[in-house]
């Protein structure tokens, strides 16, 4: 491959990352955007953050959509439940979760999908941003960039930083 052909390649390479499309939710909004007629094809990945023991949304599972399900608490709900307790929660995100987590994203971002990766939680403000965060780094390599694309995303944002 001459020099021309890999910077195009890496160029084509590249549009079609930066054509992955992330798109953040709360969860009343989850639950319309999964109804539609072509949600299936629109949203190829969702991963799904709900609270220990909380209900799934409705219509979250499609033959043809992956999804990944994780339960743990939203910060501002850890700090009102054990501020001065010393014991670790086992409601924060464990370890294994995140892992989960980018394991996702990186398939999603490696899929030849062209549907999108729908990412929720409660409110769509800090559990899926700091999600999306991961996902927009992971895309760019650049945490400025990934910080920018996000707030386009969901200028709401308040990532988690957990």
């Amino acid at each position: 491959m001459t020099r021309n052909e890999n910077v195009y390649s890496f160029a084509s390479k590249l549009e079609e990352l930066l054509a992955k499309k992330i798109e953040v939710c709360d969860l009343n909004t989850v639950g319309r955007n999964l109804t539609k007629p072509d949600a299936y094809i629109q949203y190829s990945h969702v991963l799904s953050i709900g609270d220990p023991e909380s209900q799934e949304p409705a219509h979250l599972y499609h033959p043809e959509r992956k999804v990944l399900r994780l339960e743990f608490a939203d910060i501002n709900r850890f700090v009102s439940k054990y501020m001065g307790n010393e014991t670790e929660s086992p409601d924060l995100p464990q370890k294994v979760q995140v892992e989960q987590a980018i394991a996702f994203l990186r398939e999603f971002l490696a899929a030849p999908s062209t549907g999108a990766l729908l990412i929720h939680c409660f409110a769509g403000i800090s559990r899926s941003t700091a999600m999306a965060l991961i996902a927009c780094y992971l895309l760019h390599g650049d945490e400025a960039k990934a910080r920018k694309q996000l707030y386009t995303i969901r200028p709401q944002a308040i990532p988690n930083s957990w």
